[in-house]
Formats: structure tokens, sequence, C-alpha cells
């Protein structure tokens, strides 16, 4: 009985000492931190016994190779320049823990890691909404890297851009920058994004912000230190992502005019800036349109045409044809108006001309059955005339009906 009980103590302490957690996932950043010339290296670790492991580098090595941190942890930064030791954070807190880690593992992807330079604190966020001068918060992306049972390295499931849009947008009201870019886009697993950045700063600025079921909010600072705001309303959100049903399926949408987006200003003295499609909220804060360019299109069912061209003023229809009202500048869109009004006209004439004839052929002879020709010709006539006169209105219902980009007459009627 006691060898027994010797062999079945032995069997569990065997066991218990050779059961060992598997990491599943791992995220490793290199984080700028205060400005652009510095950063830290930062690794999290999760494993599949739901417990998670936390790394800091001291030394700038492309390795992060330190023991386990606990919840404070001694920061030491590097310079962007040469990776060299450029100073030492003493006692910054770490939020990152195992349950919202386990959230992010069961996406397949990690956090963004966000860097708040005024309590030195190390927080997982889900986009880079705070990442503004104004919150002293630096907000950096990580590399995912995931495992499988056996410890070995698989890759990351990532998900593929099927559609954006982008709007150049000026308000005389946006002091020291040139305007801004907003950007829309949505991916092959459904998620949208909104994108905002200065014009003039390019994609430095850029916040990429996952859109849910609330407001979109994004903050940018200018060079000089002045805070912006712009927001996107969540009742907008449909409006600009334009889906049929098809492209719901297919996770696409269309653009919409660029003249239908408007950027307004709610408060100068905050610089709060909101996007919206309504005309009339536009019109009573002054109307602040934009161009738009379209970006890739992916979409797996081909729902939608490449032959949209009137996507802005700078590389659509107006950018190649001009404004078929201008009649100072005389553009080749106001020659094909020209045409177009020409062609009707003459429908019209022809319609006229023909039909009197053939009523006094048929007349002049007392035939009947001439007098029906006469009669069901006029109406195949009236007919044609009056497609001319809509053609531009039906292929712009036709187009909407298809999900396809409505302005296609470039402004022709």
């Amino acid at each position: 009985m006691k060898k027994i009980l010797i062999a079945f103590i032995t069997f569990f302490l065997f066991n218990l000492n050779t059961y060992a957690a598997n990491v599943v996932m791992r995220c490793d950043y290199n984080a700028k931190i205060i400005d652009e010339t510095v950063y830290l290296k930062y690794r999290v670790a999760y494993y599949d016994d739901n417990t998670i492991k936390r790394y800091i580098a001291t030394n700038g090595s492309s390795d992060v190779t330190e023991s386990n941190v606990k919840t404070h942890l001694n920061v030491t930064t590097f310079s962007v320049k040469d990776n060299s030791v450029y100073s030492t954070i003493m006692s910054v807190g770490d939020n990152f823990t195992a349950d919202n880690m386990k959230q992010y593992y069961e996406k397949k992807v990690c956090p963004y890691l966000a860097f708040n330079y005024e309590n030195y604190t190390i927080t997982p966020v889900e986009d880079t909404s705070l990442n503004s001068g104004a919150y002293s918060t630096n907000v950096a992306e990580g590399d995912t890297l995931l495992f499988n049972n056996s410890g070995n390295e698989t890759p990351a499931p990532k998900p593929n851009l099927n559609k954006e849009c982008d709007y150049h947008i000026k308000n005389d009201t946006l002091k020291n920058v040139e305007g801004i870019t907003a950007n829309f886009s949505i991916y092959d697993n459904g998620e949208k994004y909104f994108k905002v950045y200065f014009s003039d700063k390019g994609e430095k600025s850029g916040q990429k912000i996952l859109i849910g079921n609330t407001d979109v909010v994004a903050r940018l600072q200018t060079d000089k230190g002045i805070d912006y705001t712009i927001i996107l309303p969540i009742d907008q959100v449909s409006k600009i992502y334009n889906q049929n049903n098809a492209q719901m399926e297919h996770n696409t949408f269309a653009c919409i005019a660029s003249n239908n987006l408007y950027l307004i200003e709610k408060s100068f003295s905050e610089r709060l800036y909101e996007l919206t499609t309504d005309k009339e909220l536009a019109d009573n804060y002054g109307d602040h349109t934009g161009n738009m360019n379209e970006g890739v299109d992916n979409d797996p069912g081909g729902f939608e045409s490449n032959i949209d061209i009137d996507f802005d003023t700078t590389k659509g229809c107006e950018s190649y044809l001009g404004n078929p009202k201008d009649n100072v500048n005389k553009p080749p869109a106001y020659y094909l108006q020209f045409a177009f009004n020409l062609i009707k006209y003459i429908a019209l004439i022809l319609l006229l001309v023909l039909t009197i004839i053939e009523y006094a052929k048929a007349i002049a002879s007392s035939n009947q059955d001439a007098i029906k020709k006469a009669t069901m010709n006029t109406i195949k006539r009236i007919i044609i005339a009056a497609i001319i006169f809509v053609l531009p209105m039906l292929i712009e219902f036709l187009f909407k009906i298809l999900g396809i980009y409505s302005s296609t007459t470039c402004g022709i009627k």
C-alpha cells in the first residue's frame, strides 16, 4: 500500500511539473512615445491557460529578451535614429491583463498600445482615436504572431481591403492646414474604418478608427500644437457606406459623390468639426464640400463597375471635360451639352415634320390602312423622342439601382 501511494504521488508530481502552458499569441511593439524620436520595446505573450507574460527591453537589440515584468515596470527608451539608450522612465503602469488579451486573441489580432506620458501608463486600446497631443497619448500598432499547439508560429490572418474612398476637403476655418482628407474603407471581413488626417501632413497624422455603434471621434494636432476634433455621427455611416443587398453580402460599398459630403464647423473656439451628408444642415453652417478619389476595388462579386468617372473635380469628369454649364471658358463638356441639346431639338423637328408628311400622304390617298400606319409610326417617334430627352435621367436611375456610382453623365442633361 505504501509503495502504491508513493507511486501515485510521484506520478502526480511528475505530471504537475511537466505541464507547461503554451503561448498562442504574441504582440510585439516598437511604440513611439512623447514625440517621433523616442520609442520603447514591449512584448506581451498570451497563453492557452488564459495567462499572460509581459516583457520590456533594456537594450536596442531587435528582440525583447528581458524577464517578465509585473504591474509596474521601469521602461528603457531608445533613440529612433540609432537605437541607442535614450532614458529610463521609472514605475510605468501596465494595464494589459489576461482578460482583455483573451478578447483580442479571439479576434486573432493584437490591440494597439497607448502610452500616456502624463501618468506614464501602457494600455491596450481598440484604435488610434486617442493619438493626440491634446490628450498626451501616443498610440502604436503591434505585430501579431500566432502559434499552434506545437509552439510553431502560424501566420496571422489579415483581412483584405475591398474598397476605400478618399475625400479631400478644404475649409476656410481650418487655420494653419490646407484641409483634411477623410478616408472610408471596408474589408472582406466586413469591418469598416474611418481615417482622417491633415492634407498637408500626409499619413503620419492619420487616425484609423474602427467604426462601431457610436459616433466616431478623431482628434488631430498640427505641428504648431493646434488641436482639431472631427466627428463622424453614427447616423451618417450608413449614408456614406452606400450599400445595396449584393454589396452588403460581398462587403463593399459605393462611394457617394464628393459634393454630397460636407465638413461643417460646430464650434470655432473648440475647433470642432462634423462630417455630414445633410445638405440642409451644411447650408446652415456654410457649404464646404470636398473632392473624392476612389481607392482599391476588390469586390469579389463584381457588383461594381470601373466606369465610374465622375469621382471628383481633380480626377473625374470635371477634370477632363469641365463643367457643362461653363459658358465662359467653354470646356469640352459645354460642347457635349450643346450637341446633346441639338440632338433633342432635331428629334423634335423630325417628329413633327415626318408626322405631318406621313399624315398628309395618308389623308390625300384616303387610305385607312395608311392612316393607321401613320398613327403607329407617330406613336413610335414620340416614344423615341421622349427617350432621347430623358436619357441622362434613365442612365442615372439604372446605375443607382445596380449600385454603381450614380453621377455617370458628368452633369450633362
